[in-house]
Parts: structure tokens; C-alpha cells; sequence
């Protein structure tokens, strides 16, 4: 299960890269389809199987992103499906972002200063391991519960 999908233009794919790796080193299970669709995958299918399954979108607003159909679908596909977007601002002014995406509290990248988005890294991976930690708690109960049920009788 992927729990963060950076939506990008591939032009951007080195400050792409760069958000990957930073949440990659915070235990964040990161989809991005430059270094995470497998050689002989269907990359259609991949994007659809990843986004489907991510809690989180960050969309990496720039020129070239906003301009990118790719990019449009999947950040309206995010927002249509109730995920979490966070549009990082890069290359851009916040006025130019489309007006889907000016409902989301953006990050500010203009700066070019990855350490901006150190704090949404944190909440994410906080947000990640507390999902994860509930999870675990609900299958152990459920386990237990069960394993009550067979030994009463």
C-alpha cells in the first residue's frame, strides 16, 4: 500500500525525487512513477493501483505540471476520490494554480528549500505510523477475540 503519491510533470522529476527520498528516510511508503514502476509494468495500471491506495497526493505545482494532462487527472481524480492534497508550489505563484487546486492549503517551494516541507513530512509520517499502530491493534483484537470464541466452547 502506498501511502504518499507524488503527482508530478516529469520535468520536475529531480525535485520529485528529492520529496521521494526525503519521505522514503521518514518511513513513508512514497509512490513515484519514475522510480517506483517496475521495467515491463503497465505504468497505466501502476498510477491507478498506487493512487487508489495512497492516504496522501502531493501535487507538485509548476509550470510544466499544470499544463500536463497526466498530471490534471490525477490530481482531479485525487480530489474526486476525497484523498488529502497538498499542492507544493514550485516554479509558480500561488494565483497561478488552476482553480481545482486553489482549494487546498498549499506548501510554499519557490525558495527551492526542501527543508520547507520538513513539517508535512513529519505530519505524514506521524499520520502513517498512527494509521498503521491502529491497525494493529484492530487485527490483534480481532485475533484474540476469535481465538476467546473457539477455546469457550
Amino acid at each position: 500500500m502506498t501511502d504518499v503519491f507524488i503527482s508530478y510533470s516529469t520535468k520536475d522529476s529531480q525535485i520529485a525525487q528529492q520529496i521521494h527520498t526525503s519521505l522514503s528516510l521518514a518511513g513513508v511508503k512514497t509512490f513515484m512513477a519514475e522510480l517506483s514502476i517496475d521495467p515491463g509494468a503497465k505504468w497505466s495500471e501502476e498510477i491507478i493501483k498506487n493512487m487508489r491506495s495512497s492516504q496522501w497526493v502531493l501535487f507538485l505545482a509548476s509550470k510544466a505540471a499544470i499544463k500536463s494532462p497526466a498530471v490534471q487527472q490525477e490530481v482531479g481524480a485525487a480530489i474526486f476520490s476525497g484523498k488529502t492534497v497538498i499542492p507544493v508550489i514550485w516554479e509558480i505563484s500561488p494565483e497561478e494554480l488552476p482553480a481545482w487546486a486553489k482549494e487546498q492549503q498549499a506548501v510554499d517551494m519557490r525558495n527551492g528549500n526542501i527543508e520547507s516541507l520538513q513539517p508535512i513530512f513529519h505530519k505524514i509520517a506521524q499520520t502513517v505510523r498512527s494509521n498503521d499502530f491502529m491497525a494493529g491493534v484492530v487485527v490483534a483484537a480481532l485475533f484474540f477475540g476469535f481465538l476467546y470464541l473457539i477455546t469457550k466452547k
